[in-house]
């Protein structure tokens, strides 16, 4: 895996919809993808006020506690982000909550950027669904274990 540069982002203050991550386009581009391939849309070029797509072609797993899996609906790995930390409780209880996760594509991560709005007018976005793992005594997503 490439070394990439992404954030785990929450729904702060309101002004995001959803928990999910941030993420700049190398992986993307070298695993031979692009934001718009993948049907996510760019804010720049929204005439008036779009809703954020949901997105059905790929998901996101995140069973292992330092990074984050984008599969196709065949399970086949696209792209991935790791981190040095384990996810955190609050942003996997988030995600486990909403089912789905907001992926967020723009040439840098957000403090890159002096406001939101910069950095929204430079991003690609859709929600994603979240997999979900079954276990016998529980169904989670597997960095979090399974709920009972």
């Amino acid at each position: 895996m490439i070394n990439n540069d992404w954030v785990r982002v929450t729904t702060t203050g309101g002004v995001l919809p959803a928990a999910g991550l941030a993420g700049t386009p190398l992986e993307l581009a070298t695993a031979g993808h692009s934001p718009q391939s993948l049907g996510m849309l760019q804010l720049s070029t929204a005439k008036q006020r779009v809703e954020i797509p949901e997105i059905d072609t790929f998901g996101i797993s995140l069973n292992i506690p330092t990074e984050a899996r984008f599969t196709d609906t065949q399970g086949q790995e696209l792209f991935g982000a790791q981190f040095e930390d384990e996810h955190p409780e609050e942003w996997i209880s988030a995600i486990a909550q909403q089912g789905r996760a907001l992926i967020v594509i723009a040439d840098n991560i957000p403090t890159h950027y002096p406001t939101l709005q910069d950095w929204f007018s430079n991003a690609w976005m859709g929600l994603v669904r979240t997999a979900i793992y079954v276990w016998p005594d529980g169904i989670g997503i597997a960095a979090s274990g399974p709920e009972k």
